[in-house]
């Protein structure tokens, strides 16, 4: 993912020429999921950026990288030059790193603001995540949060569990956040659960998996304002 964020920010034209032609395929997935062996970083960004456009969810590691583009809800292959464009000019003189999270938070300067995203606290981890967290390290994370508390600003996003309230009970704020996921599961996901019983992080995805409820916490050291966006009828919570 790394290697992906720097091609497309210091050379978006050669991966944009790369994939040029791609068609979105269930072929052409298998083709850069199996097959395609990168030879140099343009060759594995283009694999990484093919197979994350066109997997389930997005999720990229190889054992649950399915199929997963749908023509109504997915962006079109001819549109992923214009968002590869877009993306590099947002990443222009922006600093990508690849550290352990304790190395980047000790780091930051006084008055930083942090927005912190790590895997869920009870996430099925060998199934969503290539490299998960152990509890120790979600530990490690709550306990150097506490530490930084006072010199940085944080918006962290995390399951609504119980255990992550009790660990997070010195915040500031805790928002329960939901919403509903649209989720359309390929052949292969349906046929892995109906021939190896495999459950999902979710009960109601392992169903139909047309709707459930998605259901996460924000929890901020600071005291947040929510304000509505008109257009897109979501909440910001400013500092």
């Amino acid at each position: 993912m790394i290697n992906t964020y720097l091609i497309i920010r210091d050379r978006p034209e050669e991966l944009i020429n790369f994939l040029a032609g791609e068609q979105a395929t269930k072929e052409r997935h298998t083709y850069y999921k199996k097959e395609f062996v990168p030879q140099n970083n343009l060759e594995a960004a283009a694999r990484w950026f093919y197979l994350n456009r066109t997997s389930y969810s997005g999720i990229m590691k190889l054992q649950n990288c399915y199929w997963g583009y749908g023509e109504k809800y997915s962006m079109r292959p001819e549109n992923w030059g214009r968002n590869i464009l877009r993306t590099s000019v947002k990443l222009q003189d922006i600093e990508i790193t690849c550290f352990d999270f304790e190395q980047v938070i000790k780091s930051v300067p006084d008055g930083a603001f942090l927005f912190i995203d790590p895997p869920y606290f009870n996430a099925d981890q060998e199934n969503f995540y290539t490299h998960s967290f152990s509890k120790n390290d979600h530990y490690r994370l709550v306990k150097l949060l506490r530490e930084h508390k006072d010199r940085t600003k944080f918006l962290l996003t995390y399951d609504n569990s119980v255990e992550v309230r009790e660990m997070y009970d010195w915040a500031t704020q805790i928002h329960d956040k939901e919403w509903n996921y649209t989720i359309n599961r390929t052949d292969d996901q349906r046929n892995k659960v109906e021939t190896s019983g495999e459950t999902t992080a979710s009960p109601e995805v392992s169903k139909k998996g047309e709707r459930y409820k998605g259901k996460e916490i924000f929890i901020l050291n600071y005291n947040s304002i929510a304000v509505k966006d008109k257009d897109s009828e979501q909440l910001a919570l400013f500092v």
